[in-house]
C-alpha cells in the first residue's frame, strides 16, 4: 500500500480496472488521472513505490517497471510546463 491513501486508491482503481498486458486507451486515462492528481496536490509517491504497488496489484515486474517509468516523465513533464506558464 502507497504511504498516501488517496494516491494508492487512485492506484488501486486504475489497476484493478486494467488489462495488464495490453493497456486500453481508458486504462491510460485512468493513469494519468493518477499521476496529474498527486502532482497537483503534491503527494510523495516515489516511482519504486508505485513499480512495487503495481507489482502487488497484479502487473508484472516489467510492466510495472514501464509504468512507473511513464509516472517520472508525465511528473517531469508537469514540472516543465507550470515552469514554462509560469514565465510567460
Amino acid at each position: 500500500m502507497l504511504s498516501d491513501k488517496e494516491a494508492d486508491k487512485l492506484l488501486k482503481q486504475f489497476a484493478d480496472a486494467a488489462n495488464k498486458d495490453v493497456l486500453h486507451p481508458l486504462d491510460r486515462q485512468r493513469f494519468h488521472r493518477f499521476v496529474i492528481d498527486c502532482y497537483i496536490w503534491g503527494r510523495k509517491v516515489a516511482d519504486v513505490d508505485v513499480r512495487d504497488r503495481l507489482e502487488q496489484l497484479g502487473f508484472r515486474h516489467e510492466k510495472a517497471t514501464d509504468l512507473a517509468g511513464s509516472y517520472v516523465h508525465a511528473r517531469d513533464l508537469l514540472t516543465e510546463y507550470d515552469k514554462m506558464k509560469a514565465n510567460s
